[in-house]
């Protein structure tokens, strides 16, 4: 899908995230196979949060946390349930993209005197599709309507 108009989401912080026009959604940060249990990401309730999601996943320019947690911020936004989104959010944050921090103008400049960032922790091993969808379904049922800090802490095994 290509944005014929530039879309911008405010978080709760205030923070502007904006995808620009002419810029390719392919939905590919929400993995393809939990389409079918949370829909595709080009329509319904959640597609402006998978527009944000998708765009900052391609360019890499926030960290992949805070990408992630907008995506759970605009979903709440646009009307999509607490348990829903925390399901949808739980699928993000534990199977969706990481990618290294890149220090901001001011870090760049102090960078010089300060050790370099750790990496990102690594993501999880490779699931079979199937595997995937039953943790999605499992942390769904676990996490009911939690709040996104708790969503953070549940990790793939422990819904195993």
């Amino acid at each position: 899908m290509k944005l014929v108009r530039a879309f911008t989401f405010y978080d709760a912080a205030g923070k502007r995230w904006r995808a620009p026009a002419g810029h390719m959604i392919d939905g590919a940060s929400i993995p393809r196979v939990l389409w079918t249990l949370v829909g595709d990401p080009f329509g319904g309730p959640y597609r402006d949060a998978s527009i944000i999601h998708d765009y900052y996943c391609d360019v890499e320019v926030r960290p992949w946390r805070a990408t992630h947690r907008v995506f759970y911020d605009a979903m709440i936004h646009s009307g999509v349930s607490r348990g829903e989104a925390a399901q949808k959010y739980w699928a993000v944050y534990n199977f969706g993209p990481r990618w290294a921090e890149r220090p901001g103008l001011f870090e760049n400049l102090t960078s010089i005197f300060s050790p370099p960032p750790p990496p990102p922790p690594p993501p999880p091993p490779p699931l079979s599709d199937e595997e995937m969808l039953q943790l999605t379904v499992r942390a769904g049922q676990v996490l009911g309507e939690a709040s996104p800090e708790t969503v953070e802490g549940l990790a793939p095994d422990d819904v195993r």
